[in-house]
């Protein structure tokens, strides 16, 4: 965790909209709430950060451009936000609260620098939630007034900067806050600041409409609402029926106890959940004799019901318990009389829940069930009724069951959060930092404009995000692999994501992972060792210097019904593979290890973030990387008719499938051991030419090795002009002659200067 002190506020400022003769910032406003401002009465602020990263933040450059250009233009973006400025109040005389702006009220904004981990931080790593505490600024509230919005800019120095956002629930919804940071973005990035006379002029999109008279309360839901507040603040928090103040919390947990997380889903992961719950739900048809049902299979219910199902797999608990899911539907996009504009300010969602035992997410069909529940609840608002039934669901919240568990949804994938460039390029990071005090799931559209995905954040306890992850990885391993074999062991849709990157099912088996790592490799230490004895298993000699080149796993504990092919679907996406080999023995059968080799060391280390002790075929998979400053035997590379002629397995995978195993075939010896030097000098490529230049001393020990025999070989790996990145490696020793000459070439490679190590083969 990162500590308090790394945030140091540098300075706390009030920032007013421009003032000019023209300007309505002259004008008092007064905007009453209307029925759907009053059910975010009393929840805790919105909050969200948007992480930038620039190649030049020094404090100098921070100060002297980037700052007073977001200052300049948040005071112009104001004059068409006036509300934001203002304060929420409840008169005595009024039966509702109002927001009231005055001239010179003025937006709270902070100005902190911080030395955290910029990387850390706009990962999509698990950290603890209250690392982003410190970034988000405080939101003024009493009993009888409470601030709008609060702003914190936070330099990172040399690393870039973030600005967090905190709104109001019962002022201005998600999709009001969007706007307003395009509409601040907009002017940003368009404004001269030799010219501030002259503001860039916003888009009408971006011009907020505050005409509540398009707001209809026919089914009487404000008094509903305001009495459920009245009630709360007397019976249980004890105070003025009409203060102002904010629940600390909804549910859950202390966020101190609590960890945080994003997760992907692509564009191609959603199709996938489509067409596994649409099997899933054809199969409650079939049993029903009931084939006329249709679902509504949105991204966001397809989202919804995936990440719920392996959330309360992941807490687990008493199965009869229910489970209350809150969630919003914008209404400005639905056939309202009179219509909403999709740029109205305010609240105009309408709140929906489904509810459910818990033992029904964690049922074999129990996606398909949940997704169901979505469905009709979405078909009925457009079929009964935007607000029929609002009262009774009011009423059904109020009076949960001890145990409920109470989750909800922020955010929406239609927001276009990352689309907010003040011009200094797009967020690397869009945080819905509140869900830890929201007992929310958060949702966002992906960054990456081509996956057309999903990121979703949670806030759980450590042990459940890392069953949550686990689940959903063993969950989609066997999917993932039957999916990758269907497109030709290799998903069409692969387009060479960078390490960590990637989505939940789909390419590259996934996910769950971190999309940004923060994990470098090393490098190695310079630690000359001595050759004692030599096994029959080859080892590895590195250089001194860490690579930046392939990357090495070693994959053990595998199931012997799990083939070379198998193997190649799992890893093939997470990164470039230059070769993917299952071990054999003599007698052709898996010695339940393989190797495989990346392009990249980082896409490597991805791939152990991902499958570490994930479960294939019941078994946890044990990966290593290659290179850990260890003396290791490992078996030797299959040859290439031992992964061309065993058959392969049908239905391999064993989780919930029945399938059963097809015996592998075996080899001879005569045919491994014939087939063994072919696939070494088809695996590495001999680079004596770079060591004519670069060594040559070594090079005469090199050249009577490689000729000893044809069971001895050699092999010089070389992707720099000096040796300290060679790889030097012994692929099999059979006379002992031999391995008196490599000890002998060993302490040569030393006195010629060359540091080196031995390290882990594959």
């Amino acid at each position: 965790m990162a500590p308090s002190n790394s945030v140091k506020i540098l300075e706390l400022r009030q920032v007013a909209p421009a003032c000019s003769s023209t300007d309505q910032s002259n004008t008092e406003l007064t905007l009453p709430l209307t029925f759907m401002d009053a059910l975010w009465l009393k929840f805790p602020p919105a909050e969200s950060i948007f992480f930038y990263e620039l190649t030049e933040s020094s404090p100098t450059v921070f100060i002297s451009i980037i700052l007073p250009k977001l200052i300049t233009s948040l005071s112009r973006a104001l004059v068409s936000f006036l509300p934001l400025a203002g304060n929420l109040i409840w008169p005595q005389d009024s039966p509702r609260p109002v927001i009231l702006y005055t001239p010179n009220d003025a937006v709270s904004l902070t100005i902190a620098e911080s030395s955290a981990d910029f990387g850390r931080l706009s990962s999509n790593e698990i950290r603890e939630a209250i690392e982003s505490h410190p970034y988000i600024p405080e939101l003024c509230i009493s009993d009888t007034k409470a601030s709008v919005l609060a702003l914190q800019i936070t330099l990172f120095p040399n690393k870039g900067f973030c600005i967090s956002f905190v709104t109001h629930h019962a002022v201005l919804d998600g999709k009001t806050t969007a706007v307003f940071i395009k509409a601040w973005a907009h002017i940003c990035k368009h404004l001269e600041l030799g010219k501030i006379d002259q503001p860039p002029s916003l888009p009408d999109e971006l011009i907020p409409s505050f005409d509540r008279s398009v707001i209809k309360d026919v089914a009487g839901l404000e008094t509903a609402h305001l009495n459920y507040w009245l009630e709360m603040n007397e019976v249980v928090l004890k105070s003025n029926p009409r203060s102002l103040k904010v629940l600390p919390n909804i549910g859950g947990p202390e966020p101190s106890d609590l960890v945080r997380a994003t997760f992907e889903l692509s564009r191609e992961d959603i199709k996938f959940l489509r067409k596994k719950v649409q099997s899933q739900f054809d199969s409650i048809l079939k049993e029903e004799r009931n084939e006329t049902k249709q679902l509504h299979l949105s991204t966001f219910v397809l989202t919804c019901a995936y990440t719920l199902a392996s959330m309360m797999k992941a807490r687990g608990g008493d199965g009869i318990k229910k489970v209350f899911f809150l969630f919003s539907v914008d209404l400005r996009s639905r056939s309202l009389d009179p219509p909403i504009p999709n740029n109205y300010f305010g609240n105009c969602i309408g709140s929906q829940h489904v509810v459910a035992e818990a033992r029904i997410f964690m049922e074999e069909n129990g996606l398909a069930m949940i997704a169901e529940k979505f469905s009709e609840i979405i078909k009925g608002m457009e079929t009964r009724g935007l607000f029929v039934g609002a009262k009774e669901r009011l009423a059904e919240l109020a009076s949960l069951e001890p145990g409920t568990q109470c989750l909800g949804v922020a955010g929406s994938t239609r927001f276009d959060f990352y689309r907010s460039d003040f011009g200094w390029g797009e967020p690397e990071k869009v945080e819905i930092a509140s869900i830890d005090r929201t007992n929310s799931v958060s949702l966002v559209e992906s960054r990456d404009r081509k996956t057309g995905g999903v990121e979703i954040g949670l806030v759980l306890k450590r042990h459940e995000m890392e069953t949550f992850a686990s689940l959903l990885l063993d969950m989609s391993l066997d999917d993932l692999i039957r999916k990758g074999k269907e497109n030709g062991g290799r998903d069409s849709n692969f387009r060479g994501r960078r390490a960590g990157s990637g989505s939940v099912l789909g390419p590259g088996p996934d996910r769950w992972v971190f999309r940004r790592d923060s994990v470098r490799p090393q490098p190695y230490s310079v630690r000359p060792v001595k050759l004692m004895q030599v096994q029959q298993e080859p080892i590895m000699l590195a250089a001194s210097e860490g690579s930046n080149g392939e990357g090495k796993l070693y994959i053990s504990n595998l199931d012997d019904g799990v083939s070379n092919e198998d193997i190649k679907v799992l890893f093939s996406e997470v990164g470039e593979l230059l070769r993917c080999s299952l071990h054999y023995d003599m007698s052709g059968r898996s010695k339940g290890t393989a190797e495989v080799v990346f392009a990249r060391q980082t896409d490597a280390l991805a791939a152990i973030r991902r499958y570490n002790n994930v479960q294939l075929d019941g078994k946890p998979l044990k990966i290593e990387l290659v290179g850990v400053n260890v003396i290791t035997t490992v078996p030797v590379p299959v040859p290439v008719s031992a992964i061309t002629n065993v058959a392969k397995p049908n239905g391999a995978f064993r989780r919930g499938q029945g399938q059963v195993r097809h015996r592998v075939e075996k080899l001879t010896a005569e045919a491994l051991d014939s087939d063994l030097d072919k696939y070494h000098f088809e695996a590495m490529k001999l680079n004596i030419e770079k060591l004519e230049t670069t060594a040559p001393n070594l090079l005469t020990f090199i050249r009577p090795l490689h000729s000893t025999g044809s069971s001895s070989h050699w092999y010089i790996e070389g992707g720099t002009s000096c040796l300290r990145s060679m790889i030097i490696q012994k692929i099999l020793f059979t006379r002992g002659s031999v391995m008196c000459s490599f000890a002998t070439v060993f302490e040569d490679a030393l006195q010629e200067n060359i540091s080196v190590q031995i390290l882990q083969h594959r």
